[in-house]
């Protein structure tokens, strides 16, 4: 629980929830290097494909967007379905992360899980 309100504060966090304030979802954001970074996208598993995480990411591009940030960027599993994948189909693209700025290496190499090897992961940015 400690971890995840870390997260959310001092993140601009958007919340789904649904009958009786069910939390379904959320996405926490911020800035780096000047993008906004998209920290987390997280949803219950008991409701994958119902468009909650595609409604969360379009609501952050809208905010980063009012907010006058011009791209988007995040780092996630390059092979695991609901990650890359699923960017991919919402206009995000593989960029490389050894020719990104060094805070944006900081970032990316910050997120990988211990045990993971930073290959697994990939960089991705979507124009806004």
């Amino acid at each position: 629980m400690q971890a995840f309100i870390s997260l959310v504060t001092g993140s601009d966090t958007l919340v789904a929830a649904g009958e009786g304030d069910r939390l379904l979802g959320f996405a926490a954001s911020g800035e780096v290097d000047g993008m906004c970074w998209l920290k987390e996208l997280s949803v219950d598993p008991d409701v994958m494909g119902a468009g909650i995480g595609t409604a969360l990411l379009e609501a952050t591009a809208e905010r980063a967007r009012a907010a006058g940030f011009r791209r988007i960027a995040l780092s996630t599993f390059r092979d695991v379905p609901f990650n890359a994948p699923f960017y991919a189909r919402r206009g995000f693209c593989i960029s490389d992360s050894q020719s990104a700025s060094a805070a944006i290496r900081r970032q990316v190499a910050g997120e990988v899980p211990e045990g993971v090897e930073i290959a697994d992961r990939v960089l991705m940015i979507r124009d806004l």
